[in-house]
């Protein structure tokens, strides 16, 4: 899920007013080079005043991509027992988050204690830095051949179209089985370990050359490899956005086209 910083439509309508970013993310507008949102196939697009999720954020992404992909819920509940492991970000245990979650018999609920997110947490372990790095390159590529602004003598920042297709692609490269280490790496049981019944509960400490050998064996590729080894993947913010050149923030008033929005994805 892609979270661009914006106006939320009003309540009980499907987008703003033409010229708003939900109206060009509803009626998925091209820019000005003719790029357009990524189907709702491939990822689910929705704005907040801040960019950060929330207690509501969290309902909908259970609804539009966690319940949906393992198999959607009837009546109430899961069709399969299923597990959700969440950081402890105030949204994610918001009362209206857990009148959804709590009442399900086929949902082990789980919220992470603050501060065991870099060892505990998959994506903050192994994968986002993978991600920020092929999120990087696609960026740069795209940089190399930026189109000048006109008036201002300035490259055009990426458009909320671009970013979002950056987004898909980058995640579509990063292989399925590192994200199933990824697990594994911080603690938890594999299938293979469960289905023979391994009691072990020794925890194993991971350090990066040895995730970085896991990286590397895995089918990441050279830019999955060179994305681990580059420490500007693991600074925070993940991406150019502080850059006058690059990207600012903006209200719905102003020309969607010739900004770039703050922005986050779940």
């Amino acid at each position: 899920m892609i979270i661009f910083k914006a106006k939320p439509a009003p309540q009980g309508k499907p987008c703003g007013r033409k010229g708003t970013v939900t109206y060009a993310i509803y009626h998925k507008e091209k820019d000005l080079w003719g790029n357009e949102f990524p189907d709702t196939d491939d990822c689910y697009i929705i704005v907040s005043p801040t960019a950060n999720s929330s207690g509501d954020l969290t309902i909908d992404y259970l609804n539009k991509v966690y319940f949906p992909e393992v198999g959607g819920v009837v009546a109430g509940d899961l069709k399969e027992p299923c597990g959700l492991l969440l950081d402890a970000f105030r949204g994610h245990h918001d009362q209206k988050v857990k009148d959804v979650t709590e009442p399900m018999e086929n949902l082990d609920w789980l919220l992470m204690d603050g501060g065991i997110t870099p060892k505990a947490q998959p994506l903050d372990v192994l994968i986002n830095k993978i991600f920020k790095g092929f999120f990087r390159d696609l960026f740069e590529e795209w940089s190399l051949r930026v189109p000048i602004h006109p008036t201002t003598g300035h490259p055009y920042p990426p458009t909320r179209q671009l970013i979002a297709q950056w987004v898909v692609k980058a995640w579509e490269k990063v292989p399925e089985e590192l994200v199933k280490r990824s697990w594994e790496v911080c603690g938890y049981k594999s299938i293979e370990s469960i289905r023979t019944d391994n009691t072990s509960t020794a925890f194993v400490e991971y350090t990066q050359a040895v995730l970085g050998t896991i990286v590397e064996n895995s089918t990441a590729g050279d830019d999955g490899r060179m994305a681990w080894i580059d420490s500007w993947n693991d600074r925070q913010p993940a991406f150019p956005e502080d850059s006058n050149d690059v990207s600012w923030d903006v209200s719905d008033d102003e020309d969607m086209e010739d900004v770039t929005p703050a922005w986050s994805c779940i």
